[in-house]
C-alpha cells in the first residue's frame, strides 16, 4: 500500500510529462468512403420493404435469394412464401393456376384477375389475360405482392391485385453467376447471369433454359429466356433504364381424365384420333423504358413498353364449335404511364400524394383452324380484336402522428373491348364493341404499434373489366 507521501511524489513526477503532452500534435487522419450508388428506376429490396410497409393492407415482399435456397421449378416454388396466394402447378411443370383472394380461380389456362408485371411493366395482354412463361425467376431480385385494392396506386384494374417481379440490376447482381438445377421426370434449369457498373452505366443480363417431362404423359415443357436491362444516370436527378425480354416456350398439355381413367392410370393422357397432342407454344418479345426524375420532395416516373406475342395452341377439335381446334393468335401491346410522388406538409403534418395515369392498348389477330394432327387445317374463325385501358389514380397519405397514418385513394378506369368478326359462321356475327367504366375508392388506417408490429384496417372497392375470352360467346358457351 502506498502512503500519502508516495502518492504525492508520483503526481509531482508526472507533471513534466503532462506539460509535454499538452504540446503534442497528432497527424490528421481523413476517413472517406465512396457513396453506395442505387438505382432510382429499380429500387433495392431494402427500399421496397420500406415503401411497402407504408401500405394499410395485405402486401408482401418475397426475397428471391431466400427462394433460391431451394428449387425454382415452378411458380408454386417462387410464390410459395407469399401469404394469401394460391399458386398451384397443374402437372408439375411451369403451367400454373394462380389466384389471390379467389380471383380467376376457375381458370386452368391463361390467367386472369391479377396484374402480373415485370419491373412495373405489365406482362398481361391489354385485355387482362396472361401466361406465366413470360417471367424468368432467375432474373428476379424480389417480388412485390399487393393484394386486392392495395394495388390501385399501380393502376391495377384487377380483383386479385398485382404481382411485380423486380429484376436485378448492375448494382444488385454479381459480376457473373451460373445456376443449375435438376431432378426427376427430366427436370433441369440452367442459366447464367452477368452484371456490373461502369461509371454512370449499369447493366444486367441473364439467359436460361428450362425443361421438364412432368409426371404426366404428353406434358413436356421447355423454355428459352433472355432478360436484361441497362441503366444510365444522366445526372444526380435523372436516370433512365431500358428493358429487354425474350421468351420461347413450348408446352404440351395433358388432357383431363375421367374418374375411372384416373384410378386406372393417373399418368396417362388421352389423345383424340387425328388431333395429336394438345400444345400451347408462345413466343414473346418485350421492350420497355422507365425514366425517373428525383428532386428534394418530388419524384416523377415515366414509362413505356411494347410487347409482341405469338400463340400456337392446338387443342380439342369439336366440329360443332368453331372457336376450338388450333388457336393461332398474334398480339401487339403498347403502354404509356406517368407517376408523380410529392412529399409536403398539411397543417404541419407530413403528407405524401401519389398520382398517375396508365394507358395500355392491344391489337390481336385471332384465327382458328381445324386440328389435323396438331397442325392447321381449314380456317374456321378469323377475328380482329382490340383492347384498351385508361387508368387514373390518386392516393394521399397523411401522418396524423409519428405512428398513425390515414390513407385515402381513388382510381377511375375506362376500358374498351372490341371484336370484329371477319368470318361469319353458323353462330352468326360475333362482333361487339363495349366499354366499361368504374370508380374504385379506398380508405385505410395504419398504426405502427412496435418497430416490427403494424395494425391496419381498410375499406375498398375493386373493379375488373372482362377479358376478350369472357366476351366471346362461343367460348363462354363451351366453358
Amino acid at each position: 500500500m502506498m502512503n500519502k507521501k508516495q502518492v504525492l511524489s508520483a503526481v509531482l513526477a508526472a507533471l513534466p510529462m503532462l506539460a509535454v503532452a499538452d504540446h503534442l500534435t497528432l497527424d490528421t487522419v481523413d476517413v472517406t468512403a465512396e457513396r453506395i450508388k442505387e438505382s432510382t428506376t429499380q429500387p433495392s429490396i431494402a427500399v421496397a420493404r420500406e415503401e411497402i410497409n407504408k401500405t394499410a393492407g395485405g402486401v408482401t415482399i418475397v426475397d428471391m435469394q431466400q427462394v433460391k435456397e431451394g428449387r425454382t421449378s415452378n411458380f408454386a416454388d417462387t410464390l410459395g412464401l407469399a401469404t394469401g396466394i394460391l399458386a398451384q402447378s397443374r402437372f408439375g411443370a411451369e403451367e400454373t393456376r394462380l389466384s389471390i383472394r379467389g380471383s380467376g380461380l376457375q381458370r386452368t389456362f391463361h390467367g386472369r384477375g391479377i396484374k402480373l408485371m415485370q419491373d412495373g411493366i405489365p406482362v398481361n395482354l391489354a385485355d387482362g389475360s396472361f401466361d406465366f412463361p413470360g417471367i424468368d425467376p432467375m432474373a428476379t431480385d424480389y417480388i412485390a405482392v399487393h393484394r386486392g385494392a392495395n394495388a390501385l396506386q399501380y393502376g391495377s384494374s384487377n380483383l386479385g391485385g398485382s404481382i411485380n417481379f423486380i429484376s436485378r440490376t448492375g448494382y444488385t447482381a454479381p459480376k457473373f453467376e451460373v445456376r443449375t438445377e435438376g431432378g426427376s421426370y427430366g427436370y433441369y434449369r440452367l442459366g447464367f447471369a452477368a452484371g456490373g457498373v461502369v461509371n454512370n452505366v449499369d447493366y444486367f443480363v441473364t439467359a436460361s433454359k428450362y425443361h421438364s417431362d412432368s409426371f404426366r404423359d404428353n406434358a413436356q415443357q421447355s423454355a428459352d429466356r433472355i432478360t436484361g436491362n441497362i441503366g444510365y444516370k444522366i445526372n444526380e436527378h435523372v436516370e433512365t433504364r431500358f428493358y429487354l425480354g425474350y421468351v420461347n416456350n413450348d408446352s404440351q398439355l395433358p388432357t383431363t381424365l375421367t374418374k375411372e381413367q384416373l384410378k386406372k392410370d393417373p399418368k396417362q393422357s388421352t389423345v383424340r384420333a387425328g388431333q395429336g397432342i394438345n400444345e400451347r407454344d408462345t413466343l414473346v418479345k418485350r421492350f420497355a423504358n422507365k425514366t425517373t426524375f428525383t428532386f428534394d420532395h418530388t419524384k416523377v416516373e415515366l414509362g413505356g413498353f411494347y410487347a409482341t406475342k405469338s400463340l400456337f395452341h392446338p387443342i380439342v377439335d369439336l366440329t360443332f364449335l368453331d372457336t376450338i381446334g388450333v388457336i393461332d393468335q398474334e398480339t401487339d401491346d403498347y403502354g404509356l404511364s406517368v407517376k408523380l410522388e410529392q412529399q409536403g406538409k398539411i397543417y404541419d403534418l407530413d403528407n405524401t400524394i401519389t398520382a398517375g395515369y396508365a394507358l395500355t392498348y392491344g391489337e390481336a389477330v385471332y384465327k382458328n383452324f381445324r386440328n389435323v394432327d396438331a397442325h392447321r387445317g381449314a380456317l374456321t374463325n378469323y377475328r380482329k380484336q382490340l383492347s384498351s385501358n385508361h387508368e387514373v389514380f390518386i392516393e394521399d397519405r397523411l401522418n396524423l402522428t409519428a405512428d398513425l397514418t390515414v390513407i385515402a385513394g381513388l382510381q377511375y378506369t375506362n376500358a374498351r373491348r372490341k371484336t370484329n368478326d371477319k368470318l361469319i359462321s353458323f353462330s352468326g356475327d360475333q362482333s361487339f364493341d363495349t366499354r366499361y367504366n368504374a370508380y374504385s375508392p379506398k380508405l385505410g388506417v395504419l398504426y405502427q404499434l412496435q418497430p416490427q408490429v403494424q395494425l391496419f384496417g381498410n375499406v375498398s372497392r375493386s373493379f375488373e373489366p372482362p377479358t376478350l375470352g369472357e366476351l366471346d360467346n362461343d367460348v363462354a358457351n363451351f366453358i
